[in-house]
């Protein structure tokens, strides 16, 4: 089941009113996915993106759908981790807190469709992709993200 609607996954509302990034410095913030990219964080290490459904174990999430940025340099899109639970992840921080769902290696392209697929469903309020950019700092701009589950 395609949580998009019920949960709001990834609206402009729902990421105003529900998303974390990792850093609160002059990034661009949440802009149209028309034109640009929908979130983008600052030029960081482990840069990452945090959808917050609201309550301790709230969804049970199966897969995660991430659409690339459309407008150039959809190659950063790479070695990123999704992890599903119920501790949030706190600025610049670079550490595994919860379990992962899985991993996209990439790279990945402008405007592709990333599909990560949970080793097995995962409870939790928190849903994150992460980059794992070991020695360079990087972006995370994406235009959507959708976790696909079900409510618990």
């Amino acid at each position: 089941m395609l949580l998009t609607e019920k949960i709001k996954s990834l609206s402009n509302y729902f990421l105003k009113n529900n998303q974390k990034k990792s850093t609160n410095s002059h990034s661009r913030g949440i802009h149209n996915a028309y034109h640009g990219p929908l979130f983008r964080s600052d030029l960081e290490r482990y840069p990452w993106i945090q959808l917050d459904f609201g309550r301790k174990s709230a969804i049970i999430a199966e897969e995660v759908i991430v659409t690339n940025n459309f407008d150039g340099y959809g190659i950063r899109l790479r070695d990123a981790t999704v992890q599903v639970g119920d501790v949030p992840l706190q600025a610049n921080q670079s550490a595994i807190v919860n379990p992962i769902c899985g991993t996209y290696k990439g790279p990945s392209y402008n405007g592709d469709v990333v599909i990560v697929q949970c080793l097995q469903p995962l409870a939790g309020q928190f849903v994150s992709l992460q980059l794992s950019s070991h020695r360079i700092k990087t972006v995370l701009h994406i235009n959507e993200i959708v976790v696909c589950g079900h409510w618990n």
